[in-house]
């Protein structure tokens, strides 16, 4: 959402920082399966964890904030 921001040119976009907040464990607390990955390797696993789950999942990803720019801007 940062990068998708900075591409969109638009500055103090809220909600982006959220500190230690434990979105897995509100999600558990509602009944939903959810799990956090820290490494791409365990990417592809949560995926087929939460797929085969019947109801609602929630995959928290952690991301670097000091990755440069995702998205390019066309143009």
């Amino acid at each position: 959402m940062r990068s998708f921001g900075q591409v969109m040119q638009v500055r103090n976009v809220p909600g982006l920082d959220l500190p230690d907040i434990d979105f897995v464990k509100i999600a558990e607390g509602l009944g939903c399966d959810a799990v956090r990955v820290t490494k791409s390797s365990e990417l592809a696993p949560a995926l087929k964890r939460v797929l085969a789950h019947a109801g609602a999942s929630l995959i928290e990803v952690m991301v670097d904030s000091a990755v440069p720019l995702l998205y390019a801007k066309k143009g």
